[in-house]
């Protein structure tokens, strides 16, 4: 099926004009951002190297206060504004206690409140005086400590990138100096933490995001809606959808192609999901044009140009596969004559111009060399106790291309913990598993005719 698509999706001056004028009330940045539907402001300073947005470099230029935008982030406009910049290290290697509000209930999972903030900020400030006075950290944390995640590790997170913890605790690791020891609020409860280790140093950012769908306006619609119904009322056929295809490609639109829908489907490849689609697909006939539909942010015109009938293959559909399977073969009859007698590596390496490459530890099951992943037939004559310490003087056609190979060594690898009877009794429980569910030699076998795609 041949469709064309008319896009609703257009980002206009008009959208980019609404978001710009939202950042004016960009005061309180935070309680701005929460009225604006955005829950996941990282009020906190991130590594410029680990930021990962469109238009990075040129929000990254902007001084603090300033502005970037509006700017296309997907289907959306984006503003960015600079909060704060400042240096700090990479990696933070921290140890803390959390006095925490809530604990797990072992059974439920569901998070049962064990004091309120004010006592778990007083029992921190008397855990820091303690630790001060000599007490033990680590006796402390295993009576005191609710993060089940560091108990284990003595309290400690080590080498933590910026961004990973919530922001007050982000803040005071990566804005302290190795040794700073003291006390953090976080919506977990409060922490009493020490800095252990950093490393490296960059220029670091605290950026406001505000992000806003482009929706397309009434005009934009009603432009799409008649552009597709033009379009569609000139294309009778293959012969005429192809010429106005073609007559519109200066404006950007390009034919799509989307192949092997089932009856039943939903998503149709590259547009979107929708069933009444997949339905007036089925209910035509070959060369017929459909009328005009939305799917998803676009209108398509969709022409059906081939429905494969149950049974053999058609020759130009399994040209596809085929086609390019025959040409790997000719190329690598091409390259075994150019190759000749085999000898050694490196005559062999001499006439195609190539490197000798070396492929250690491969294993016949799972394969760990990358250069082999994907040739069970040249890992097959490696492991061959004929070829061992020999050159195979045979090139051998693979799926990524031709190869001669030189054996060094063959060898076990011994595991200590093996049972070869638990092995054997384990493949022998899968396969009375598969044989007791033949669903899809029934399937294979039955005449029963799937009619759901004509009712759902």
């Amino acid at each position: 099926m041949d469709v064309l698509i008319f896009k609703t999706s257009v980002a206009s001056q008009q959208d980019a004009g609404r978001v710009q004028l939202m950042l004016s009330a960009m005061k309180d940045i935070k309680q701005y951002l929460e009225t604006q539907g955005v829950k996941n402001f990282y009020n906190g300073y991130i590594n410029g190297k680990t930021i990962q947005v469109p238009a990075k470099d040129s929000i990254l230029m902007q001084p603090v206060g300033v502005t970037y935008g509006p700017y296309l982030d997907a289907s959306s406009f984006s503003l960015a504004k600079i909060l704060g910049v400042r240096a700090q290290p990479d990696t933070v290697t921290v140890r803390h206690i959390l006095v925490g509000l809530t604990v797990s209930d072992p059974q439920s999972k569901q998070a049962i409140p064990i004091r309120d903030t004010a006592t778990a900020y007083k029992l921190a400030d008397s855990i820091q005086k303690a630790i001060a006075g000599g007490a033990s950290f680590d006796t402390l944390l295993q009576k005191y400590s609710t993060d089940e995640g560091s108990i284990a590790n003595g309290g400690k997170y080590e080498k933590v990138t910026a961004g990973r913890m919530v922001p007050e605790f982000n803040d005071f690791i990566f804005g302290h100096p190795v040794g700073t020891r003291g006390i953090v609020k976080t919506e977990f409860g409060t922490h009493y933490i020490e800095i252990l280790s950093q490393t490296g140093s960059s220029p670091a950012y605290k950026i406001a995001y505000l992000t806003q769908p482009i929706e397309a306006s009434n005009e934009t619609e009603a432009t799409a809606t008649n552009e597709a119904g033009v379009f569609a009322s000139k294309s009778q056929n293959q012969k005429e959808f192809d010429a106005n295809v073609a007559a519109l490609r200066a404006s950007g639109k390009v034919k799509a192609i989307a192949s092997d829908i089932a009856p039943s489907a939903a998503q149709i490849p590259g547009l979107g999901t929708s069933r009444s689609f997949v339905r007036n697909i089925y209910n035509a006939k070959v060369g017929e044009v459909l009328s005009p539909e939305r799917v998803g942010d676009n209108y398509v015109v969709a022409i059906v140009t081939e429905i494969n009938e149950k049974g053999t293959q058609s020759a130009a559909k399994a040209r596809l596969a085929v086609e390019p399977l025959l040409r790997n073969n000719k190329k690598a009859e091409v390259i075994t004559k150019k190759i000749g007698a085999i000898s050694t590596l490196e005559a062999v390496a001499g006439k195609l111009g190539k490197s000798i490459e070396t492929a250690d530890s491969v294993r016949m099951m799972n394969t760990s060399s990358p250069i082999l992943a994907s040739e069970p037939e040249v890992v097959g004559a490696a492991f061959n106790p004929a070829n061992k310490g020999k050159v195979v003087t045979t090139a051998l056609e693979g799926n990524n291309g031709v190869y001669v190979i030189r054996v060094d060594n063959v060898s076990a690898t011994a595991t200590g913990d093996a049972n070869v009877a638990e092995q054997r009794k384990a493949r022998y429980e899968q396969q009375k598993m598969r044989g007791a569910y033949p669903q899809q030699a029934l399937m294979d076998a039955a005449t029963i005719k799937d009619n759901r795609g004509k009712v759902y």
